[in-house]
């Protein structure tokens, strides 16, 4: 998750790009490079139409393998013309039997709209079916909150610009503090390093 100091990961307008430095951007697409896949929801596509390829790693090709792209569609919101949808990598949607994407490179899975609320089942998925043991995921609130209720998040990775969004502003997270569950989720700060003029915090949740 890429942050201002403020937590904030948008303006109340919605505009959120470049809010890390070169350096961070740079260190989440070796991030990409290392994990097997990365997951997504409609939200961060139909906002930031990202690519979510491995790029400007100082990799070569034969060194590692583009990250399977997988993303949740609960609502058919995907066109297929989104960049998610592009041949520079495979791509999995979990979606309903109303989905009308056609892509090459992209595999549907269909369940129902409320299975597709199930996280555990879709991890389950993911490693049962298609093998996949190292997933990133690169999202908005929703999912975030849904991954860290459900105890399914293993590392937490935060970039940390020095500019404050301000009032309005959107957030990482939008837990509902009377949640006593949510709210005793607390983290231990693994390491903190510096990329540019932001820093990089890599936090374990404790799940007590």
């Amino acid at each position: 998750m890429a942050t201002g100091i403020d937590g904030g990961i948008a303006l109340a307008s919605g505009e959120s790009k470049w809010i890390t430095s070169d350096e961070s951007r740079k260190d989440v697409h070796k991030l990409r490079a290392i994990n097997e896949a990365v997951l997504t929801g409609t939200g961060t596509i139909l906002k930031d139409n990202p690519s979510l390829t491995s790029r400007d790693t100082n990799l070569t090709d034969g060194e590692f393998l583009q990250p399977l792209r997988v993303v949740i569609d609960r609502s058919n919101h995907l066109t297929g013309k989104e960049k998610i949808f592009s041949s520079d990598a495979n791509t999995l949607v979990f979606g309903t039997k109303d989905a009308k994407i056609k892509s090459e490179n992209t595999e549907l899975c269909v369940m129902s709209k409320e299975s597709l609320g199930d996280l555990k089942s879709i991890m389950r998925y993911l490693a049962e079916e298609k093998s996949i043991n190292t997933l990133m995921v690169e999202s908005g609130s929703d999912i975030f909150d849904a991954l860290l209720s459900e105890h399914l998040i293993d590392e937490f990775i935060l970039y940390q610009a020095p500019k404050l969004l301000g009032q309005g502003r959107k957030t990482f997270s939008n837990f509902d503090q009377t949640n006593r569950k949510l709210s005793t989720i607390g983290f231990e700060i693994k390491a903190v390093t510096n990329l540019g003029q932001d820093k990089k915090i890599v936090l374990t949740p404790n799940y007590t």
